[in-house]
């Protein structure tokens, strides 16, 4: 699978103990903190109850590249029901 091209920045503002709790859970899972947090949001969106069933087999399916259309496609039935 290509890479993806990542060209945005999130900075974000972290207590001492907060920065300490990042760097140790990210080296638990061998991971830098940015790819920690990075499989994060994307365990959380895929994992969680943000999706349903189906919308996570297709996205173990299809990869990466598909996980944009499904936020997408999500956000927009969500502000239909507002």
């Amino acid at each position: 699978m290509a890479p993806l091209d990542r060209q945005r920045q999130f900075h974000m503002l972290l207590s001492d103990e907060e920065l300490e709790m990042l760097h140790f859970l990210a080296e638990y899972d061998g991971l830098t903190a940015s790819d920690y947090l990075r499989s994060l949001i994307r365990r959380e969106c895929t994992c969680g109850g943000l999706f349903s069933l189906e919308e996570r087999r297709r996205y173990a399916k299809t990869g990466a590249r598909d996980l944009q259309l499904l936020v997408e496609a999500k956000r927009a039935k969500l502000r239909k029901k507002r």
